[in-house]
């Protein structure tokens, strides 16, 4: 008597989880959370994030004043020309201009429109205006005047007492001072920035 085994073909099972639906994406819920968390993020990261271009933007402004006063130093000596530093400021904004005295009749204003800051005989070199919106404000001030006077033979500074504050409206106090030899120097009032040394 001969036995048959009766073979069974393999039973295909189910994989688990191959018929049921693939979830894709978030959930309507799952959305507002990480919206609300990046939302909560950025609020609290804008005040610092404004201070710091604020910052930036000061020491940039300050970089440009420090090189122009150097600029009119060696300037003065090259032209053999006395050359002047003035600043001034409405509620538009600060600015200040570099300009030669031709011991002539005429101006110089750097609120006026570029192309038109001196009249008659003085000659303007360079001029630079911050405006408000920049929310940076320069103030100058010495014994004489919001000048300083670079002399043609030596580059000297007259008065030899000549600063120049500059303060970011949310933060950061600049001031640079040029010495009786013309040479420019900076601090920070009140520490804010870490780059130069605490007046």
């Amino acid at each position: 008597m001969t036995s048959h085994r009766r073979q069974h073909a393999p039973r295909m099972g189910r994989r688990p989880g191959l018929c049921q639906g693939r979830r894709q994406g978030f959930t309507l819920i799952e959305l507002l959370i990480v919206v609300a968390i990046a939302v909560l993020l950025i609020t609290l990261a804008a005040p610092s994030v404004r201070e710091l271009l604020a910052v930036q933007r000061l020491q940039g402004i300050h970089a440009t004043l420090v090189t122009d006063l150097q600029f009119a130093r060696s300037e003065a000596a090259r032209r053999r020309r006395d050359l002047i530093l003035e600043v001034s400021s409405d509620t538009n904004g600060s600015c200040y201009v570099i300009f030669a005295d031709a011991f002539g009749a005429g101006s110089c204003d750097c609120r006026r429109p570029a192309g038109s800051v001196c009249s008659g005989a003085f000659e303007e070199v360079r001029t630079v205006q911050v405006p408000r919106s920049s929310t940076v404000a320069l103030a100058a001030s010495s014994s004489v005047s919001s000048r300083a006077t670079f002399e043609k033979e030596t580059g000297y500074s007259k008065p030899g007492d000549f600063t120049v504050e500059l303060e970011g409206q949310t933060r950061g106090r600049l001031r640079v001072t040029v010495n009786p030899t013309g040479r420019a120097s900076s601090c920070s009032p009140d520490g804010s920035i870490q780059q130069v040394p605490r007046c």
